[in-house]
């Protein structure tokens, strides 16, 4: 029998996957709506069939804050949808929608995994009662380095728009609770060694990996003297646990018989970072990106051979370029390889790995770092979401009054927006500054920098780089483009609808008097004391990603697309 906290549990992820599912169906247009009243929308199914979903209120790119349970209208009756099987069996009985098993699937999933999300939310509640934490802000400037990590931990919900934010399939509850950042695990990495004849490298000399952590080094020459080998004529890899369980002893069985590859008795402490895959490793400078062969959200995570090698040299090159804009800092991707020859084979996205700089070697003294999806996430002690304790360390009030939101709405405009629109300005760099790509160094209340992951997110249009850099000896093609829009898109779907869609959002629903339309009004006045109102990101419409569409047409990397009103039209600065 389930414990009240455990029916409140089991309701409160119902109602989040039930939310991102009503705003799929709204915002992609996969129902038509064929009527809006006052606080409710009514969606066509069939011709005697109607899906009602109350809300309590709408926002900017069509975004709903939609209330469960919703309900369907069919033959006179009213009937209630309480869970996300019922709206799905519905969708999928009374629509012409293809809900397939394996979508189903993927949705529950989302759904199961968000529980567990939420106990462990509980669980956080109780360990700010204890050490009685009130302002977040103050509480992670205790942590010294694990200000970072605990920020990651905090982001209970995941992505806001996307029905599978939690999914994880390929793993067990017992591994999601093992792996998934909120639950604050230790992992231990597992070191290999790889025969050079197997292997490509960005790395010439003594490979990063051993520099960072002399455990694995002797660790590998204690290895290679008892089997009589060189350690010069291997290097070494680190693996994520889940897949040196379960991808490893699978697909390069005949490689770890034959000594190609060597697990090493050593371990890597790590946390997870929101990426799932990135993993910061403990009383390091670096964070490794590892596949892990798991679903999660939309696609499988496993590494691309072509960037774990492109992305040193891509960095070299392009990150000086991003760190010379004032409060903009662009992680390197240092040092990377993958198991294969010059032609990636199949399995080389399986055994690679990219090392990026750790945030923490950008953090000046007093500076506090926390990821930008923690701002929209709940403080464990307030309920209020943590962008509050920031906006109070700005002004110095405990109680802020609308007025104090918009002045903070000014100074994250000047500080975020500005450098990200100066990177596409300047050298049609479209970054990937969602989120949970975005950290945000944070002192008194103040954002003093703009620290940016994940190199292989970004689009660069080639021709306005190429003036800057030489392309030569680049092999991925993906992250270039010869269409400036596509590096206009990136911008407008990453950062100004993910997130700045998703903070201005939660301060229009968390402080009574305050409104998104002021709030994109100072972003647009902001972005217009440097960019030219013709610009394509001022466009009257814009188009972002369809997440659903996508899923139901199984794609991660072919996008559909949505197009909606952009709230930065006709706001002259």
């Amino acid at each position: 029998m389930l414990t009240s906290t455990e029916i409140i549990i089991s309701a409160k992820a119902n109602h989040g996957i039930m939310n991102r599912l009503g705003n799929a169906l709204v915002r992609e247009k996969l129902l038509p709506v064929i009527e809006e009243t006052e606080k409710k929308l009514l969606l066509l199914l069939n011709s005697s069939c109607q899906l009602v979903l109350p809300y309590t209120y709408s926002g900017a790119f069509s975004r709903y804050q939609f209330e469960t349970p919703f309900y369907i209208e069919k033959n006179g009756e009213t009937i209630p949808v309480n869970t996300c099987e019922q709206l799905l069996l519905l969708l999928k009985v009374e629509s012409s929608l293809q809900i397939t098993d394996e979508l189903r699937e993927e949705l529950i999933n989302s759904r199961d995994n968000l529980k567990l999300a939420y106990k462990s939310y509980e669980q956080k509640v109780l360990m700010a009662e204890r050490e009685q934490i009130k302002s977040m802000l103050q509480f992670l400037s205790t942590l010294q380095n694990g200000d970072l990590p605990f920020s990651e931990a905090l982001v209970t919900e995941g992505h806001p728009l996307h029905p599978s934010t939690k999914t994880k399939l390929g793993l067990s509850e017992d591994e999601v609770q093992r792996y998934a950042p909120e639950f604050q695990e230790e992992l231990m990495l597992k070191p290999v060694l790889v025969h050079r004849s197997y292997v490509v490298t960005s790395e010439q000399g003594e490979p990063l990996l051993y520099q960072e952590c002399p455990a694995v080094k002797s660790a590998a020459e204690q290895t290679v003297s008892l089997l009589g080998e060189r350690i010069e004529d291997y290097h070494p890899f680190i693996v994520h646990p889940w897949q040196f369980e379960h991808v490893l002893p699978v697909i390069f069985s005949e490689e770890l018989e034959k000594g190609v590859i060597i697990p090493l008795a050593a371990d890597i402490p790590s946390s997870a970072t929101l990426s799932f895959r990135t993993m910061s490793l403990t009383s390091t400078k670096v964070h490794a990106k590892l596949p892990v062969n798991v679903q999660a959200t939309s696609a499988v995570r496993t590494v691309s051979p072509e960037i774990s090698v492109n992305g040193p040299l891509l960095s070299e090159r392009l990150v000086p370029l991003m760190n010379s804009i004032d409060g903009l800092t662009f992680l390197p991707e240092a040092a990377g390889a993958y198991f294969g020859s010059k032609v990636p084979e199949p399995r080389s996205r399986q055994l690679s790995y990219i090392l990026r700089q750790s945030p923490d070697t950008y953090r000046k003294e007093g500076e506090v770092l926390l990821v930008g999806a923690s701002l929209t996430s709940l403080n464990p002690l307030s309920g209020e979401p943590v962008v509050m304790d920031l906006i109070r360390d700005f002004t110095g009030k405990i109680e802020a009054a609308a007025e104090d939101v918009y002045t903070f709405a000014r100074h994250y405009s000047e500080k975020a927006a500005i450098p990200l629109l100066k990177a596409l300005l300047q050298y049609g760099a479209g970054l990937e500054a969602h989120m949970q790509n975005t950290i945000l160094a944070v002192k008194n209340g103040q954002i003093t920098n703009v620290i940016m992951r994940d190199l292989g997110g970004v689009r660069i249009h080639k021709e306005t780089i190429s003036h800057h850099i030489s392309l030569e000896g680049i092999r991925d093609a993906s992250i270039f483009t010869d269409n400036i829009s596509e590096a206009n898109s990136k911008f407008i779907h990453a950062f100004v609808q993910n997130h700045l869609g998703d903070l201005w959002f939660t301060l229009s629903l968390t402080i009574k008097g305050v409104t998104e339309d002021k709030l994109w009004d100072i972003t647009s006045k902001t972005l217009h004391s440097i960019a030219d109102g013709s610009h394509e990101i001022f466009a009257e419409k814009v188009k972002t990603k369809a997440l659903l569409s996508m899923r139901m047409k199984k794609s991660a990397s072919d996008y559909e697309y949505s197009t909606f009103a952009n709230p930065l039209d006709s706001r002259e600065g």
